[in-house]
């Protein structure tokens, strides 16, 4: 069965290591996340991009998203920095380039004194996100965005993790080349009732994140190692029509220099984990 699960690799993170055991271990589909984007800062990022593609074609992998650079979370919105948008908008043709046609990107808050200002947030993200999303009209993809936690305990928020905010933003861009992507990991930490903020998203969800957590820390845990009843979700997911891929989007620095065989024992349990997760979307 060609299951529609993908793994998310990490760029900064040996991605020449880490996609064979990906291929040879139950994944035919990847996301590659672009974490800092410091590597767009260098005049030859396009050949690594066609390394890239050179090698996930040689071993049987599509490319099916990508996860875009990203501010910290504690920058208020209106604070742009050069390189990172220049980043950013190299990262729309490496999406192109690498056959995928959605990018996830971070939405930001503007921030005061850990307070945040809602129509402030509104407003200055649709001011930063227009570039991108007029360039990937231009290139024939999508900008996915991406619902962001709220931490317990913590003052903060951050821009989209209210369901009502994340959907306002995606609508009032009016353009087919904006979407939802959905993080079940940040969704958890955001509501009691994720169910019911995926409904709110619909049909405008075309891309995910799946993680797991115990409602404390944003853990990126496999799917059914934390207390997210997936079942639940994958049925509420179900109800919006979704054909996506769901995107497995886990650490994995931890035990990435345990040799060739730990590697390839832990990308097959967490195939299987999200498999798990598959199988109940498609009961």
């Amino acid at each position: 069965m060609d299951r529609k699960v993908a793994l998310q690799i990490r760029w900064e993170e040996d991605w020449r290591a880490m996609l064979p055991p990906t291929a040879e271990n139950g994944f035919k589909y990847v996301s590659m996340a672009f974490g800092d984007g410091i590597n767009f800062f260098e005049d030859d990022w396009e050949d690594e991009i066609r390394e890239m593609k050179a090698m996930l074609d040689e071993l049987g992998l599509v490319c099916i998203m990508t996860h875009a650079p990203y501010y910290n979370l504690l920058i208020s919105v209106e604070i742009l920095d050069e390189k990172m948008e220049l980043a950013l908008m190299r990262c729309i043709k490496a999406t192109v380039m690498l056959g995928a046609d959605l990018m996830a990107v971070h939405p930001r808050a503007w921030l005061r004194n850990e307070l945040e200002d809602i129509e402030k947030s509104y407003f200055y993200n649709m001011q930063n996100l227009l570039p991108l999303v007029k360039e990937a009209e231009r290139l024939g993809c999508r900008i996915g965005i991406e619902n962001l936690p709220t931490y317990p305990n913590w003052a903060v928020t951050f821009y989209s993790n209210f369901p009502e905010e994340h959907k306002r933003l995606i609508d009032d861009f009016n353009s087919p080349a904006v979407c939802g992507v959905w993080d079940f990991g940040h969704a958890h930490l955001a509501t009691e009732n994720q169910a019911e903020a995926i409904g709110i998203l619909g049909s405008r969800i075309k891309g995910t994140h799946v993680h797991d957590n115990f409602r404390k820390y944003d853990d990126h845990l496999p799917p059914t190692e934390g207390e997210i009843d997936w079942a639940v979700m994958m049925q509420a997911l179900k109800a919006t029509g979704f054909d996506g891929y769901l995107t497995l989007e886990v650490q994995y620095y931890d035990w990435l220099k345990q040799g060739a065989e730990a590697i390839a024992a832990r990308v097959r349990h967490l195939y299987d984990c999200v498999a798990k997760a598959d199988e109940y979307l498609n009961a």
